[in-house]
């Protein structure tokens, strides 16, 4: 297996907040040596850009050749990039319903507020676009959280069904699934140097 070299492929990490998306990112930096931005700064990220243009994340963002995004904006906007980046590599991270609620709870209060109070307007609109709202309730946050696993599942099973860039989508509970590094090096054709999967920002925000 080869040393990453992935050139103008992007990864693109579409699972929800407390799926393990800090510890996808931190695994694909240190392990695949890839330029991967976690929640990139909404202040100056442009959501219309990234879903639209092709060329953003190589020259329109952070100044820097990036080479993917992961958090809720991928997640967001997983369908249009599947059109703007033909050979893009696309990761769901998921985990098991209960222990993803019991950690999305105290995330959104701390973060965002009973009520979203916390947020910036700049990101108040990200967390609509994803959740619906900005007011937390457990029904709302499980029913966005099994509808987006069910419609990215159903997309790429139907992308592959036509024969449209086939191998470019991976699913992976990376917080308990001891396999997930193999699981990626086979996924994305590389080797990582990590031997151990980084556990980021657990029992926190990841």
């Amino acid at each position: 297996m080869k040393k990453c070299n992935l050139n103008e492929v992007k990864i693109f990490g579409i699972g929800l907040s407390r799926t393990g998306t800090t510890s996808l990112t931190t695994l694909l930096q240190q392990g695949f040596g890839l330029n991967i931005h976690h929640w990139p700064d909404p202040h100056r990220f442009c959501m219309e850009r990234f879903s639209t243009d092709p060329k953003y994340l190589n020259n329109g963002y952070n100044n820097s050749i990036i080479d993917g995004i992961t958090d809720i904006q991928a997640a967001i906007a997983y369908k249009q990039l599947y059109k703007i980046y033909p050979y893009a590599k696309f990761i769901l991270t998921t985990r098991e319903e209960n222990l993803w609620l019991n950690s999305i709870e105290p995330h959104w209060l701390q973060v965002a507020g009973i009520n979203g109070q916390k947020l910036h307007p700049n990101v108040k609109n990200i967390v609509t676009m994803m959740w619906g709202t900005t007011n937390y309730s457990k029904e709302n946050v499980l029913n966005v959280y099994r509808n987006h696993l069910r419609e990215v599942n159903d997309f790429f099973s139907m992308m592959n069904t036509i024969g449209k860039y086939k191998n470019n989508f991976l699913t992976l509970d990376i917080t308990s699934d001891s396999k997930s590094i193999c699981k990626l090096e086979k996924f994305l054709n590389c080797k990582s140097s990590l031997q151990d999967i980084p556990h980021k920002n657990k029992g926190s925000h990841n």
